[in-house]
Protein backbone atom coordinates (compact mmCIF):
# COMPACT_ATOMS: atom_id res chain seq x y z
CA UNK A 1 0.00 0.00 0.00
CA UNK A 2 2.81 2.38 0.82
CA UNK A 3 4.46 1.92 -2.59
CA UNK A 4 1.17 2.60 -4.39
CA UNK A 5 0.78 5.84 -2.44
CA UNK A 6 4.29 6.95 -3.39
CA UNK A 7 3.68 6.31 -7.08
CA UNK A 8 0.41 8.20 -7.12
CA UNK A 9 2.00 11.23 -5.51
CA UNK A 10 4.81 11.35 -8.08
CA UNK A 11 2.91 10.71 -11.32
CA UNK A 12 1.62 14.04 -12.68
CA UNK A 13 -2.10 14.18 -11.98
CA UNK A 14 -4.95 16.64 -12.05
CA UNK A 15 -7.74 15.49 -9.78
CA UNK A 16 -10.96 15.00 -11.78
CA UNK A 17 -9.66 17.18 -14.63
CA UNK A 18 -12.09 18.18 -17.33
CA UNK A 19 -10.81 17.51 -20.83
CA UNK A 20 -11.93 20.03 -23.44
CA UNK A 21 -12.42 19.27 -27.15
CA UNK A 22 -12.59 21.90 -29.89
CA UNK A 23 -11.32 22.81 -33.35
CA UNK A 24 -8.66 25.46 -33.88
CA UNK A 25 -6.50 26.82 -36.68
CA UNK A 26 -2.83 25.90 -36.89
CA UNK A 27 -0.77 28.63 -38.57
CA UNK A 28 2.47 27.21 -39.95
CA UNK A 29 3.14 30.20 -42.21
CA UNK A 30 1.15 33.03 -43.85
CA UNK A 31 0.27 30.68 -46.69
CA UNK A 32 -0.08 27.43 -44.74
CA UNK A 33 -2.96 27.18 -42.31
CA UNK A 34 -5.22 24.27 -41.47
CA UNK A 35 -7.72 23.03 -38.94
CA UNK A 36 -6.76 20.83 -36.01
CA UNK A 37 -8.84 19.02 -33.41
CA UNK A 38 -7.63 19.99 -29.94
CA UNK A 39 -7.96 17.83 -26.81
CA UNK A 40 -6.63 19.62 -23.73
CA UNK A 41 -6.76 20.19 -19.99
CA UNK A 42 -5.04 22.71 -17.74
CA UNK A 43 -1.52 21.49 -18.63
CA UNK A 44 -1.60 19.28 -21.70
CA UNK A 45 -2.68 20.08 -25.27
CA UNK A 46 -2.76 17.45 -28.04
CA UNK A 47 -3.65 18.40 -31.64
CA UNK A 48 -4.94 15.98 -34.29
CA UNK A 49 -4.84 16.90 -38.00
CA UNK A 50 -7.86 15.80 -40.07
CA UNK A 51 -6.19 16.31 -43.46
CA UNK A 52 -3.44 13.78 -42.64
CA UNK A 53 -5.81 11.11 -41.39
CA UNK A 54 -6.32 12.57 -37.91
CA UNK A 55 -2.77 11.88 -36.72
CA UNK A 56 -1.23 13.62 -33.70
CA UNK A 57 0.24 16.91 -34.88
CA UNK A 58 1.57 18.70 -31.79
CA UNK A 59 1.98 17.92 -28.12
CA UNK A 60 2.34 20.82 -25.69
CA UNK A 61 2.88 20.69 -21.94
CA UNK A 62 2.53 23.98 -20.07
CA UNK A 63 2.48 25.64 -23.51
CA UNK A 64 5.90 24.17 -24.37
CA UNK A 65 6.07 22.05 -27.50
CA UNK A 66 7.42 18.57 -26.85
CA UNK A 67 7.55 17.22 -30.38
CA UNK A 68 9.34 18.18 -33.56
CA UNK A 69 7.68 17.96 -37.00
CA UNK A 70 4.32 16.41 -37.74
CA UNK A 71 3.58 12.97 -36.39
CA UNK A 72 3.66 11.56 -32.89
CA UNK A 73 3.03 8.08 -31.46
CA UNK A 74 2.21 6.88 -34.98
CA UNK A 75 3.27 3.71 -36.81
CA UNK A 76 5.57 3.59 -39.85
CA UNK A 77 6.81 0.60 -41.84
CA UNK A 78 8.02 -0.32 -45.31
CA UNK A 79 5.77 -2.19 -47.72
CA UNK A 80 6.97 -3.12 -51.21
CA UNK A 81 9.99 -0.88 -50.72
CA UNK A 82 8.03 2.26 -49.82
CA UNK A 83 7.29 3.82 -46.41
CA UNK A 84 3.69 3.77 -45.26
CA UNK A 85 2.07 4.48 -41.94
CA UNK A 86 -0.39 6.55 -39.97
CA UNK A 87 -0.85 9.89 -41.68
CA UNK A 88 1.02 8.85 -44.84
CA UNK A 89 -0.25 9.86 -48.26
CA UNK A 90 2.25 9.14 -51.04
CA UNK A 91 2.19 8.30 -54.74
CA UNK A 92 2.53 4.57 -54.06
CA UNK A 93 0.90 4.00 -50.67
CA UNK A 94 -1.62 5.81 -48.53
CA UNK A 95 -3.48 5.18 -45.32
CA UNK A 96 -7.16 4.57 -46.13
CA UNK A 97 -9.46 6.12 -43.55
CA UNK A 98 -12.63 4.26 -42.51
CA UNK A 99 -13.98 6.46 -39.72
CA UNK A 100 -13.10 8.56 -36.68
CA UNK A 101 -15.22 8.60 -33.52
CA UNK A 102 -14.94 10.43 -30.23
CA UNK A 103 -16.18 9.04 -26.94
CA UNK A 104 -16.90 11.66 -24.27
CA UNK A 105 -17.90 9.94 -21.03
CA UNK A 106 -21.06 8.03 -22.09
CA UNK A 107 -21.59 9.81 -25.44
CA UNK A 108 -20.19 8.83 -28.86
CA UNK A 109 -19.75 11.23 -31.81
CA UNK A 110 -18.75 10.64 -35.44
CA UNK A 111 -16.09 13.25 -36.24
CA UNK A 112 -15.49 12.69 -39.95
CA UNK A 113 -17.58 12.82 -43.11
CA UNK A 114 -17.35 10.26 -45.91
CA UNK A 115 -14.38 12.13 -47.42
CA UNK A 116 -12.48 12.11 -44.12
CA UNK A 117 -12.94 15.82 -43.46
CA UNK A 118 -14.43 17.12 -40.19
CA UNK A 119 -18.20 16.71 -40.04
CA UNK A 120 -18.71 19.83 -37.90
CA UNK A 121 -16.00 22.44 -37.31
CA UNK A 122 -18.14 24.06 -34.61
CA UNK A 123 -18.07 20.86 -32.53
CA UNK A 124 -17.07 21.23 -28.87
CA UNK A 125 -17.26 18.86 -25.92
CA UNK A 126 -15.90 18.35 -22.43
CA UNK A 127 -15.75 15.40 -20.10
CA UNK A 128 -13.82 13.37 -17.56
CA UNK A 129 -12.88 10.59 -19.99
CA UNK A 130 -12.12 11.24 -23.68
CA UNK A 131 -11.24 8.62 -26.31
CA UNK A 132 -10.49 9.28 -29.98
CA UNK A 133 -10.75 6.14 -32.10
CA UNK A 134 -9.63 5.95 -35.73
CA UNK A 135 -10.13 2.96 -38.03
CA UNK A 136 -8.23 2.62 -41.30
CA UNK A 137 -6.26 0.27 -43.50
CA UNK A 138 -2.50 0.67 -43.88
CA UNK A 139 -0.92 -1.44 -46.60
CA UNK A 140 -1.52 -5.11 -45.78
CA UNK A 141 -3.25 -4.52 -42.45
CA UNK A 142 -6.45 -3.20 -40.93
CA UNK A 143 -5.61 -0.69 -38.23
CA UNK A 144 -7.23 0.91 -35.21
CA UNK A 145 -5.55 3.74 -33.29
CA UNK A 146 -7.14 4.62 -29.96
CA UNK A 147 -6.10 7.61 -27.82
CA UNK A 148 -7.43 7.55 -24.25
CA UNK A 149 -7.33 10.68 -22.10
CA UNK A 150 -8.03 9.73 -18.48
CA UNK A 151 -9.43 12.08 -15.81
CA UNK A 152 -6.59 11.84 -13.30
CA UNK A 153 -3.45 11.68 -15.47
CA UNK A 154 -1.95 14.55 -17.46
CA UNK A 155 -1.12 12.39 -20.44
CA UNK A 156 -2.67 9.85 -22.77
CA UNK A 157 -2.52 6.17 -23.66
CA UNK A 158 -2.30 5.15 -27.31
CA UNK A 159 -3.24 1.66 -28.49
CA UNK A 160 -2.38 0.40 -31.98
CA UNK A 161 -4.27 -2.69 -33.11
CA UNK A 162 -3.48 -4.43 -36.39
CA UNK A 163 -5.09 -7.33 -38.23
CA UNK A 164 -3.31 -8.87 -41.21
CA UNK A 165 -5.45 -8.81 -44.38
CA UNK A 166 -3.02 -10.27 -46.93
CA UNK A 167 0.08 -12.44 -46.39
CA UNK A 168 3.10 -10.43 -45.22
CA UNK A 169 6.37 -11.82 -46.56
CA UNK A 170 9.95 -10.87 -45.67
CA UNK A 171 10.48 -9.47 -49.17
CA UNK A 172 7.44 -7.18 -49.11
CA UNK A 173 7.98 -6.19 -45.45
CA UNK A 174 11.71 -5.44 -45.82
CA UNK A 175 12.92 -2.15 -44.33
CA UNK A 176 12.26 -0.32 -41.10
CA UNK A 177 9.00 -1.12 -39.33
CA UNK A 178 8.14 0.34 -35.96
CA UNK A 179 4.91 0.78 -34.04
CA UNK A 180 5.52 4.10 -32.26
CA UNK A 181 7.44 7.07 -33.67
CA UNK A 182 8.25 10.26 -31.78
CA UNK A 183 10.43 13.17 -32.90
CA UNK A 184 11.51 15.52 -30.12
CA UNK A 185 13.30 18.90 -30.20
CA UNK A 186 17.01 19.06 -29.48
CA UNK A 187 16.34 20.79 -26.15
CA UNK A 188 15.10 17.42 -24.85
CA UNK A 189 18.68 16.27 -24.60
CA UNK A 190 18.82 13.76 -21.70
CA UNK A 191 17.44 10.24 -21.70
CA UNK A 192 17.24 7.13 -19.53
CA UNK A 193 15.61 3.85 -20.39
CA UNK A 194 14.63 1.30 -17.76
CA UNK A 195 14.13 -2.44 -17.94
CA UNK A 196 11.40 -4.13 -15.91
CA UNK A 197 13.79 -4.66 -12.96
CA UNK A 198 14.66 -0.97 -12.75
CA UNK A 199 18.11 -1.18 -14.34
CA UNK A 200 18.70 2.08 -16.17
CA UNK A 201 20.85 3.10 -19.11
CA UNK A 202 21.30 6.84 -19.63
CA UNK A 203 22.86 9.23 -22.09
CA UNK A 204 22.90 12.68 -23.69
CA UNK A 205 21.97 13.78 -27.20
CA UNK A 206 24.08 16.16 -29.29
CA UNK A 207 23.46 19.89 -28.96
CA UNK A 208 23.74 22.07 -32.09
CA UNK A 209 26.77 24.36 -32.07
CA UNK A 210 27.09 26.77 -35.04
CA UNK A 211 30.81 27.14 -34.34
CA UNK A 212 31.47 23.43 -34.89
CA UNK A 213 31.02 21.13 -37.90
CA UNK A 214 27.64 19.44 -37.91
CA UNK A 215 27.99 15.89 -36.54
CA UNK A 216 26.53 12.96 -38.42
CA UNK A 217 23.26 11.32 -37.46
CA UNK A 218 23.85 8.39 -35.15
CA UNK A 219 21.97 5.91 -33.01
CA UNK A 220 22.53 6.52 -29.31
CA UNK A 221 21.05 3.07 -28.76
CA UNK A 222 19.72 0.39 -31.06
CA UNK A 223 17.88 -2.87 -30.46
CA UNK A 224 17.26 -2.08 -26.79
CA UNK A 225 14.51 -3.92 -24.89
CA UNK A 226 12.93 -2.02 -22.00
CA UNK A 227 9.83 -1.14 -19.97
CA UNK A 228 9.98 2.55 -20.87
CA UNK A 229 12.12 5.61 -21.49
CA UNK A 230 12.18 9.05 -19.88
CA UNK A 231 13.54 12.08 -21.75
CA UNK A 232 14.35 15.42 -20.15
CA UNK A 233 14.91 19.06 -21.11
CA UNK A 234 17.27 20.89 -18.71
CA UNK A 235 16.31 24.26 -20.21
CA UNK A 236 12.57 23.75 -19.70
CA UNK A 237 12.90 21.64 -16.53
CA UNK A 238 10.35 19.18 -17.81
CA UNK A 239 10.45 15.64 -19.05
CA UNK A 240 8.34 13.16 -20.94
CA UNK A 241 8.00 9.46 -20.19
CA UNK A 242 7.04 6.78 -22.70
CA UNK A 243 5.85 3.72 -20.80
CA UNK A 244 4.70 0.30 -21.98
CA UNK A 245 2.19 -1.71 -19.90
CA UNK A 246 4.79 -4.46 -19.73
CA UNK A 247 8.24 -5.06 -21.16
CA UNK A 248 7.53 -6.01 -24.77
CA UNK A 249 10.01 -8.36 -26.50
CA UNK A 250 10.27 -5.93 -29.43
CA UNK A 251 13.29 -3.64 -29.60
CA UNK A 252 13.59 0.16 -29.51
CA UNK A 253 15.88 2.62 -31.34
CA UNK A 254 16.85 6.22 -30.57
CA UNK A 255 18.35 8.28 -33.41
CA UNK A 256 20.25 11.52 -32.81
CA UNK A 257 19.57 13.59 -35.92
CA UNK A 258 22.06 16.32 -35.10
CA UNK A 259 20.66 19.10 -37.30
CA UNK A 260 16.99 18.33 -36.82
CA UNK A 261 15.60 16.37 -33.88
CA UNK A 262 15.88 13.35 -31.62
CA UNK A 263 13.88 10.47 -33.07
CA UNK A 264 12.65 7.70 -30.77
CA UNK A 265 11.40 4.61 -32.59
CA UNK A 266 9.42 2.50 -30.16
CA UNK A 267 8.85 -1.25 -30.61
CA UNK A 268 9.85 -2.74 -33.92
CA UNK A 269 7.55 -5.39 -35.35
CA UNK A 270 8.97 -8.62 -33.97
CA UNK A 271 8.69 -10.66 -37.17
CA UNK A 272 9.11 -10.05 -40.89
CA UNK A 273 6.24 -12.28 -41.95
CA UNK A 274 2.64 -12.68 -40.78
CA UNK A 275 -0.33 -14.78 -41.85
CA UNK A 276 -3.81 -13.55 -42.76
CA UNK A 277 -5.93 -13.13 -39.65
CA UNK A 278 -3.07 -12.55 -37.20
CA UNK A 279 -3.84 -9.77 -34.72
CA UNK A 280 -1.24 -7.51 -33.12
CA UNK A 281 -1.71 -5.04 -30.27
CA UNK A 282 0.71 -2.62 -28.62
CA UNK A 283 0.16 0.17 -26.09
CA UNK A 284 2.17 3.16 -24.93
CA UNK A 285 1.44 5.75 -22.24
CA UNK A 286 2.76 9.27 -22.92
CA UNK A 287 3.18 11.32 -19.76
CA UNK A 288 4.95 14.71 -19.50
CA UNK A 289 6.20 15.75 -16.07
CA UNK A 290 7.88 18.58 -14.18
CA UNK A 291 11.31 17.85 -12.74
CA UNK A 292 14.75 19.20 -11.93
CA UNK A 293 18.13 17.99 -13.06
CA UNK A 294 18.47 16.15 -9.75
CA UNK A 295 15.22 14.18 -9.70
CA UNK A 296 14.03 13.61 -13.28
CA UNK A 297 15.53 10.11 -13.50
CA UNK A 298 13.78 9.04 -10.29
CA UNK A 299 10.45 10.50 -11.39
CA UNK A 300 10.84 8.87 -14.80
CA UNK A 301 11.26 5.42 -13.24
CA UNK A 302 8.35 5.91 -10.85
CA UNK A 303 6.13 6.71 -13.83
CA UNK A 304 7.42 3.82 -15.93
CA UNK A 305 7.62 1.14 -13.21
CA UNK A 306 3.94 0.14 -12.71
CA UNK A 307 2.44 -2.63 -14.82
CA UNK A 308 -0.88 -1.47 -16.19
Amino acid sequence: MHMAWVLLTVIPTISHAQWQVRYDVCVRSPTRQYKVLVIENQKLTVDFVPHVFWTVHELQYRKTKLNQATGYTGSVFHWDGQPIGTGHRTEHHSEQLIDVTLQVDDQTYRLDKANGKPANLDFTASGQQISLIKRSTIGPMAHQARFDFDPDITGYTVTHRYEVLIPITPKRFAGYRYVFMQMMPKTISRWCYYDEDGKQTCGTMSEPDPAKPMPKNQFVFKDAVFKGIACYSPTEQMGIAYSYPKQYPGTNHYLDRAAKDNKFRGILFEKDQYQVGEKLTWQMRVLPFDATGDNWQTIGWQIIQPTW
